[in-house]
């Protein structure tokens, strides 16, 4: 039974939660996992044009939630991951659209690894060279390569709209006449995705964006106390499968870590935005997330609690001390208008 008032307030909040109620929103931000070829020099490959194009021309603000597949070169430190298929399977999970330019070598490995995967069916598009397509000569006719005859083929049954291919950027040019017609394929694909999802328990993504929720609603919120928080909603999950989750957070740039006297507390990056919808508690009330909030604040600023184990208030002090060090980094982090 949880003593410190911060634990006692986090397990009686989750302990009264059905996550079978919960939906899974995937819209706001998206997140958009990008492959393809190598981003430097300017000009270069098709990605990289892709990637200055919404950097330049950021209407539909899509540029931040852009992710190269470079970004996750260190998946195996640390822990996070030791199996390529698992994380490609937590990244289709997570991802709101997968994106694949078809011009580099481990391009065709993310074709392979994500091509047959039923759930990314509407929330993949591959952009292929049609010089891969053309005819070579007489023993290789048009859209006889293997690419198309597997896994080309293979996509457009389950979604037309998955594969696009134009005639490809040539390198050191700048001038790609079919630029605009790229980036609007990418924009209709992103606004037909399904915007919500029922919450399974089961699925990576899922947990990763509840996890995301917790800490918005506890932070600063250490590991163990994430791991307690699911416990209290009947999910029983490992460590390494939360730590996993901490990492796709922190890459797609969603929650940031912050040490402080020896403990690592996390923190969302954007206060206003929520993954999951609640909907309602167990005794059917309304999730009143403003409300719990300042419970869970309350419970740990020292002004406002009578803690009589110097234990226990040293450590609601360094969970304040850490949150006021937190407020100030999201301060410097928010653009001027």
């Amino acid at each position: 039974m949880a003593s410190n008032p911060y634990n006692v307030v986090t397990e009686s909040i989750f302990s009264k939660l059905d996550y079978s109620n919960f939906s899974v929103n995937f819209s706001t931000p998206p997140i958009v996992f990008v492959c393809g070829g190598p981003m430097l020099p300017v000009p270069g490959s098709l990605r990289e044009r892709v990637f200055r194009y919404f950097a330049n021309d950021d209407s539909d603000n899509i540029s931040d939630h852009l992710i190269a597949a470079e970004e996750f070169k260190d998946y195996f430190q640390d822990g996070a991951y030791d199996d390529l298929m698992e994380f490609e399977d937590d990244i289709a999970s997570i991802s709101t659209l997968v994106i694949i330019f078809l011009e580099s070598a481990g391009s065709l490995v993310e074709l392979g690894l994500f091509c047959n995967r039923v759930e990314l069916k509407d929330r993949l598009i591959v952009f292929v060279p049609s010089e891969e397509l053309a005819e070579k000569d007489e023993s290789t006719p048009a859209y006889s390569s293997f690419i198309y005859l597997g896994a080309m083929k293979s996509l457009k049954r389950r979604n037309e709209t998955s594969v696009k291919v134009y005639p490809w950027v040539r390198s050191g040019v700048m001038q790609y006449d079919e630029l605009e017609f790229v980036v609007n394929d990418i924009k209709t694909k992103l606004s037909s995705v399904k915007k919500t999802d029922k919450f399974d328990r089961n699925n990576s993504g899922h947990m990763a964006y509840l996890i995301h929720d917790i800490i918005r609603l506890c932070e600063p919120i250490k590991l163990g106390e994430i791991e307690m928080a699911l416990i209290c909603l009947d999910i029983d999950v490992s460590t390494r499968s939360v730590t996993k989750s901490l990492y796709l957070l922190q890459k797609f740039k969603l929650v940031s870590p912050y040490e402080y006297s020896g403990s690592k507390y996390y923190y969302v990056n954007d206060e206003t935005l929520s993954k999951i919808n609640i909907g309602r508690t167990n005794n059917g009330k309304v999730f009143d997330f403003p409300n719990l909030k300042v419970q869970v604040r309350t419970s740990f600023v020292p002004a406002l609690t009578s803690i009589e184990d110097k234990k226990e208030r040293e450590i609601s002090q360094k969970r304040f001390n850490a949150l006021k060090k937190i407020i100030e980094i999201r301060k410097k982090d928010v653009p001027v208008i």
